[in-house]
């Protein structure tokens, strides 16, 4: 007893000396102070899109890179690292870039210093309901996000008042943010949002917004978003001579303008009966001189509401003072607010088609027509599928070879059961083997690819967005390192970067991000990697699944180079000429004006001038979108729309209506919503003074690589279409 009671204390000191080396150590060497996190805009995040996540650092902080690891949309553990953004120089703030593929499952944050070690961690357990650091929305949610000074009547308060506070999961929501340091500072952290509202009235928020922080929102919409934007004469005037203001602006900023009357415009735009401005009384706004797309309300040719484009997103600018006191005092002004931010929304619109779509049918448990893309992407030529009686047959021969074929083989014609023991595991090895060769005749032996790019081409501002929507099957387990490279278009499309990720699907669907049926499976995990400088997004070391396929979203944006040439004008109707920009043809043509599609007669040539009025059929687009047919019944002539197919697996008409939800009536039409990818639809842009070419090329733009190797042999199918925004000049630019 001796002997042992005496190693038992010797351990006992053993472990006190160690024990206070440590904490003497982590005295000496004190930790960094742990940051406040924000994630999302006001703890509002959307499954499936890139989100800002902000670290408040109260002193100087060693972190300089992220790793925030999530599941991806196939339940799969991904690594997302890079450098840490500044929001501005004088602030100890930094962000980075997530996003989340499912609602369970830990989100874990690591911040590193310069050598790499560890100075911060912190772990976030993802639940369906909302907590107080997370709510996890829907990809199709629309987001509004209000950014304004904290005031008591702001446009924010007016415009939240256009949809409900209670509902679905997917109703719109809106944010109203007074703070701007949590705001993106990299153009991908917007994406989530479906709009922007930006109150610029008040000099000292201007002031103290982050330069970075605007030229992210700026880049945003140049690459497809929408801002709502409402100022002051005083502060319009400052703000629009700054670099990362000046976009923001549709035109150029005098200062104030004085008018007296409105003659009814803005209160029949309001629909209010009493007048803003009284007989005597004086209202300044914003002065815009020569301003670009349209002049949706005016007075005495003094610009009201502006509905501008900005590259290939858009811009809508109210030169109202919402600030002033006569118009916070006016009764219509809520109304007012909400009737111009509804100008691209169609919100009204949208509520009744919620209404009506409400109890449809979709396709596999998805209500979004990224869902719907899923069907041809997963279907591939040489993947065979075994038909039932095959299979049936099988097992049914398997079972009489190892019963009473078995049994007659060894007893009556070898005449020794004992064999029994040798026959039977052959005839399952041989079964299984028929069944491995019968399976390897209806799948491919490599990798196979399908593939949908939409390249858009801004020629007025020269701005170029590339997406591609891909699908890899895979017939054996393997882990590759996804790449894209551009194939096409190399003399006219400069300063590509790129952006490879996962790619979720919306929905409750088998697959869907919103599924919560955990497969189960131990699926080894890889990393997403962003690059400081050109803000590039790679990923590596991606695992895929034997018999399998992945879903791939792939992104880039550059510079168009070449030239567009078209010579467009408009007043009762769209006139004049357009030049296919291309050095090849272009298939099933076709020119989206205003509510108008103008359709070619044929393939058009490599670099051929086609005149609108003697080449071109003119048609309604949203009957011609819905395949609107004459009829002849009992009761008179009747118009009827081809009901649309969430079935159908036609990916040009697939990707051609998510294209132009929108004009062809939307969800009214489609019992289907185009919110995931809604960045996609070009029917706004096509309203203001702008038109869109579309068609399709024979050859692909970009094409996958796989470990940095070209992989053109393993497509199966792809379709490339290309969208070319044309300017057209309007004698009255009024709506």
């Amino acid at each position: 007893m001796y002997p042992v009671a005496n190693i038992s204390k010797a351990i006992l000191c053993l472990w006190v000396v160690v024990v206070a080396q440590v904490a003497w150590g982590a005295a000496q060497e004190p930790s960094p102070q742990s940051p406040q996190v924000a994630i999302g805009f006001q703890s509002h995040a959307k499954l499936g899109h890139w989100l800002p996540v902000t670290f408040e650092f109260a002193e100087p902080t060693p972190a300089k890179t992220f790793q925030i690891t999530t599941l991806d949309g196939e339940d799969t553990p991904v690594t997302t690292s890079g450098p840490l953004w500044q929001v501005s120089p004088d602030a100890n703030t930094f962000q980075a870039l997530v996003q989340f593929g499912r609602t369970y499952g830990d989100l874990k944050i690591e911040l590193l210093d310069g050598a790499g070690e560890v100075c911060f961690v912190d772990t976030v357990v993802l639940q369906k309901k909302a907590t107080g650091r997370l709510q996890l929305l829907p990809s199709t949610t629309p987001l509004v996000v209000c950014i304004e000074p904290k005031r008591n009547r702001s446009p924010g308060a007016s415009i939240a008042a256009l949809y409900p506070k209670t509902g679905s999961d997917e109703r719109t929501r809106v944010v109203v943010l007074n703070e701007t340091g949590n705001l993106p500072v990299v153009r991908e952290g917007w994406s989530s949002c479906e709009s922007v509202v930006l109150v610029v009235d008040d000099e000292s928020f201007v002031e103290s917004f982050p330069a970075k922080v605007a030229q992210s929102l700026c880049d945003w919409v140049r690459h497809g978003g929408h801002v709502f934007v409402v100022s002051s004469p005083s502060v319009a005037l400052k703000a629009a001579n700054a670099d990362h203001w000046k976009a923001l602006f549709p035109g150029k900023v005098t200062g104030g303008v004085d008018i007296e009357s409105t003659r009814r415009r803005i209160e029949d735009f309001s629909g209010s009966n009493n007048p803003l401005i009284k007989r005597g009384e004086k209202l300044t706004v914003v002065g815009i001189e020569e301003p670009t797309g349209r002049v949706v309300l005016e007075q005495d040719d003094v610009p009201l509401i502006i509905r501008s484009p900005l590259g290939l997103g858009e811009l809508t600018f109210v030169t109202i003072n919402t600030k002033g006191e006569k118009f916070l005092s006016w009764d219509g002004s809520a109304q007012f607010l909400q009737n111009a931010f509804s100008l691209r929304s169609g919100t009204r619109e949208r509520k009744q088609s919620e209404v009506r779509a409400g109890t449809s049918v979709r396709h596999s448990g998805y209500k979004d027509l990224l869902g719907q893309l899923k069907v041809p992407l997963d279907s591939f030529s040489k993947l065979g599928f075994i038909p039932f009686a095959v299979i049936a047959t099988l097992v049914a021969l398997y079972v009489i070879c190892i019963g009473p074929g078995d049994w007659f083989l060894v007893g009556k014609v070898l005449k020794k059961h004992e064999l029994t023991w040798i026959t039977f595991p052959l005839i399952t090895l041989l079964f299984c083997g028929l069944a491995w060769y019968i399976a390897s005749l209806n799948r491919p032996t490599d990798i196979q690819i399908n593939q949908l790019e939409v390249i858009d081409i801004d020629s007025v501002s020269g701005e170029v967005r590339g997406t591609v929507w891909a699908n890899l099957f895979n017939p054996d387990t393997r882990t590759v390192n996804p790449g894209l490279r551009q194939v096409g278009m190399g003399e006219d499309i400069g300063a590509v970067r790129s952006r490879v990720s996962w790619l979720g699907l919306p929905g409750t669907g088998l697959g869907g991000m919103r599924n919560r049926a955990n497969p189960g499976l131990f699926r080894n995990g890889y990393q997403q990697t962003w690059s400081r400088d050109a803000v590039e997004l790679s990923t590596g070391g991606l695992e895929l699944q034997v018999s399998s396929t992945r879903p791939v979203l792939m992104e880039f944006d550059g510079r168009y180079t070449g030239k567009a040439n078209s010579r467009l004008t408009v007043d009762d109707r769209l006139q004049g000429t357009f030049t296919n920009p291309f050095d090849q043809p272009l298939k099933n043509c076709m020119l989206f004006f205003d509510g108008y599609v103008y359709l070619v007669r044929g393939t058009l040539g490599a670099e051929e001038t086609v005149d609108i009025f003697s080449e071109m059929t003119e048609k309604d687009a949203r009957s011609y979108l819905t395949r609107q047919r004459i009829s002849d019944s009992d009761s008179g002539i009747k118009s009827q729309s081809v009901p649309w197919d969430p079935t159908s697996d036609r990916i040009d008409r697939i990707a051609l209506m998510m294209m132009f939800h929108r004009s062809a009536g939307g969800k009214s039409y489609t019992n289907m919503s185009n919110q995931f990818h809604e960045f996609i639809d070009m029917t706004p842009t096509a309203q203001l003074d702008r038109a869109v070419l579309v068609g399709t090329l024979l050859e692909r733009v970009t094409e996958f690589e796989i470990d940095s190797q070209p992989v053109s042999d393993l497509y199966d199918q792809s379709l490339t279409m290309v969208r070319v925004v044309l300017p057209v000049e309007r004698e009255n630019r009024k709506r």
